[in-house]
């Protein structure tokens, strides 16, 4: 834009004596509403230089003589007046001149100052520019990698949909299987009842054999009990005529007597073994009949382990009746001696 003339000024000026005030700086640019400091200055200056030539002593010829030195005086002292007057004015506007210039000093160094964060923020921009390209290709590498992660997700869910498929698959197959291992089991379970059952029942029925079998045993024990008793009985009474007709055979009687008396307790020792382990075999039988459900293989093993013992038993009751036997002959055999003792050698 153009800056103001001189002529504007003056005018500004002139208007502003008119009207009784000082034609300063600030007036005229609040009169104008534009200018700088520096050029209104200026122009006021050369207004002053102008004004102050313009106060030259006018021409007076052609007047009277007696009104020119009135006039000249009036005139010298209205030009001492205006020239004071332009002095002051002249040393308020250098006044505001050195103001205006520290203002525009102030300004300048204001504007360096402006000026130079102008830079930095052109540089800092300048970097931010840098910074945002930087993140606008990170942006770019982050959403291509973006889109290579959707399309690799996209591929997983679509592998994880078949996997899924797959293990539906497999785990409908296994179902199925463990449907049918489930009936295999059930039916092995029935088999496994039935089995139990018929153990159970065979048990029972090897239990009553071995009751029968044992009532049988014991009444036979009480009858060679009995028998046992009667013999002995009947030897004791042979005893008592042996020892009447054989006084000379005392000690061999004796003898005779003391091994029958030590049978007899053996053989009532053992009959009373018999008896006891009969019945502990029966309490056996009966606690294992108990838990026959369940220790069905246990029973199995316990039932041999009774038929075992019953054999036992046979066979401790077969050495009963031998010993039994036994005892008969050697009473028998003392008898058969009492008889040879009785007739003697002579008869």
């Amino acid at each position: 834009m153009k800056g103001v003339s001189y002529d504007q000024v003056e005018a500004a000026a002139r208007e502003l004596l008119r009207e009784g005030r000082s034609p300063s700086v600030q007036a005229v640019r609040a009169a104008l509403g534009t200018g700088s400091a520096t050029t209104l200055n200026k122009h006021l200056h050369e207004f002053w230089m102008r004004l102050g030539e313009s106060m030259e002593v006018p021409d007076l010829e052609g007047m009277p003589d007696s009104l020119i030195e009135p006039l000249r005086a009036l005139w010298n002292q209205a030009r001492e007046v205006a020239l004071d007057k332009l002095a002051q004015e002249r040393e308020q506007a250098r006044g505001e001149a050195e103001q205006a210039h520290g203002q525009a000093e102030r300004a300048r160094h204001e504007r360096d100052q402006l000026q130079h964060q102008v830079d930095q923020l052109s540089a800092d921009l300048a970097t931010s520019q840098a910074h945002n390209q930087s993140l606008t290709d990170s942006h770019a590498a982050l959403q291509s990698q973006l889109q290579d992660t959707i399309a690799q997700l996209h591929a997983a869910r679509a592998e994880s949909e078949q996997k899924s498929q797959a293990h539906r698959r497999d785990r409908q197959h296994f179902a199925q299987q463990l449907r049918h291992y489930r009936q295999l089991v059930r039916e092995r379970d029935a088999q496994l009842r039935a089995q139990e059952d018929a153990h159970a029942q065979a048990l029972q029925e090897e239990r009553k054999r071995n009751e029968a079998q044992e009532a049988h045993w014991l009444q036979e024990l009480d009858r060679v009990r009995e028998d046992a008793k009667a013999r002995i009985g009947q030897a004791e009474a042979d005893k008592h005529r042996l020892e009447e007709r054989l006084q000379t055979s005392q000690a061999e009687l004796e003898q005779a007597r003391s091994d029958a008396r030590e049978r007899d307790q053996r053989w009532e020792r053992q009959i009373q073994t018999v008896r006891s382990e009969a019945t502990q075999r029966v309490e056996d039988v009966q606690v294992m009949l108990v838990s026959a459900k369940d220790e069905a293989a246990s029973l199995r093993a316990e039932l041999k382990a009774v038929k075992t013992e019953t054999k036992t038993l046979r066979q401790q009751y077969t050495h009963v009746v031998d010993d039994r036997d036994r005892v008969s002959r050697e009473n028998e055999e003392l008898k058969a001696r009492a008889n040879r003792s009785e007739t003697g050698p002579g008869d």
